[in-house]
């Protein structure tokens, strides 16, 4: 029986058996039992011991509070404890620290994320659950960190955009009292402030933290897109602290509300569909700006990166003139990094343009498949390490952030 619809049906697979099923789909699991902790704060031993006492703490917690958690829920919680240490695989490493040699793993939530995004098609999930999922893998270590800092229930609305805010508590219960240290009560202590934090906001159990404001711009703004805009703006002002309320958000996106530009970028290793995307969507009033056209122009070549930065200079003078003449813009390029993303996207926004980031899910094994049908395949090398580059998009880094699996 597939072990994902096991869960479906309630049961509570072994850890050992859920981490060979899906280390099929997921290869780095195999080597999480060569990759080892810091002894002080994972005194159990390597990630692979960590995250099985993990999983069976998440069956414990399921099993007290059966009749809390839908089976969708279960699911998720069942998957993101199964995978949300994969990223220590790639960035552990030891480190001097206070003259103490210690093991650390910097980034590993976020690496894990990017690493289990675009190979979750091969579950069968919805893309409901896909994007829980990753969003427990990617903010498990959030929690701990708006307490310690005190942070303001913008910060917390921020997180619940990116993940329910109850998943992410049960799972960091389960990811404490699945580790030996000395610890486990002060960092469960930490865990019910945050429990606190959300309910006092109003974010406990909430599916979206920002439907009453979507439901002043209805009122307020005729208008669907113009209250979109509007909408898109106060969240993102709200959370860089620059308004406290949506009647803030009137005033300062009147002036931009019934023409402006929607830049989008598409992001994705070759092979993934972005180009075919934007030709099936883009229309005739719209712009594309393709990096791999522009170095046709320029060498004679679309793969020709010997001349990079001349073409990403004359793309974004060509997305500068777009956004002066108030144009939709589609930015055609791999777009791996949040780096390379942002470089774009903040002009955009300097043009108080709404922003949009489309990315693309898909299997390495599709990539390959698709790049060798490509009338000018890259070397399979190549792919590859796109994929070891890709830096899966946060809820936050454009106005509107859509994910196209290959569920």
């Amino acid at each position: 029986m597939n072990v994902i619809n096991e869960i479906r049906d309630g049961g509570s697979p072994s850890p050992g058996c859920l981490l060979d099923f899906l280390e099929e789909h997921f290869p780095l699991i195999g080597k999480m039992a060569f990759t080892p902790q810091d002894p002080e704060w994972h005194g159990e031993g390597d990630v692979r011991i960590h995250t099985e006492m993990v999983i069976n703490e998440i069956y414990q917690i399921l099993e007290s509070r059966a009749h809390q958690i839908p089976p969708g829920e279960r699911l998720i919680l069942i998957l993101g404890a199964a995978l949300h240490d994969i990223g220590k695989v790639l960035t552990t490493k030891n480190e001097e620290i206070e003259g103490k040699d210690r093991v650390v793993s910097p980034h590993h939530a976020e690496r894990g994320c990017s690493y289990v995004a675009p190979r979750m098609g091969a579950l069968g999930l919805a893309q409901p659950e896909a994007i829980q999922i990753l969003g427990l893998i990617r903010y498990h270590h959030h929690v701990r960190k708006l307490v310690s800092r005190n942070s303001q229930q913008y910060e917390y609305c921020r997180l619940a955009r990116g993940v329910d805010l109850k998943l992410v508590y049960l799972l960091e219960q389960a990811d404490n009292r699945g580790r030996i240290c000395d610890d486990i009560d002060s960092q469960i202590e930490v865990l019910e402030l945050f429990r606190l934090a959300a309910i006092e906001f109003g974010l406990w159990e909430m599916t979206d933290p920002y439907s009453a404001w979507r439901s002043f711009f209805e009122k307020e703004i005729p208008n669907p897109g113009e209250q979109e805009y509007a909408c898109c703006w106060a969240i993102h002002d709200y959370e860089s602290g620059f308004i406290n309320s949506p009647e803030e958000a009137l005033a300062r996106t009147w002036q931009h509300r019934k023409k402006h530009s929607v830049v989008t970028v598409v992001c994705g290793p070759g092979g993934s569909g972005k180009s075919n995307w934007i030709e099936n969507i883009c229309g005739p009033d719209d712009k594309k700006i393709s990096l791999d056209e522009i170095r046709k122009e320029i060498t004679g070549k679309s793969d020709d990166q010997s001349k990079n930065g001349q073409v990403v200079q004359l793309a974004k003078e060509r997305l500068r003139q777009a956004l002066r003449e108030k144009q939709n813009v589609f930015w055609d390029s791999t777009a791996l990094r949040r780096d390379g993303r942002s470089l774009i996207l903040n002009l955009a926004r300097d043009y108080h343009a709404l922003t949009r980031v489309v990315s693309f899910g898909i299997s390495p094994h599709t990539a390959h498949t698709r790049n060798v049908s490509r009338k000018t395949p890259v070397p399979a090398s190549v792919i590859d390490k796109q994929f070891r580059q890709y830096q899966w998009p946060a809820v936050h880094e454009a106005h509107l952030v859509d994910y196209l699996f290959d569920l």
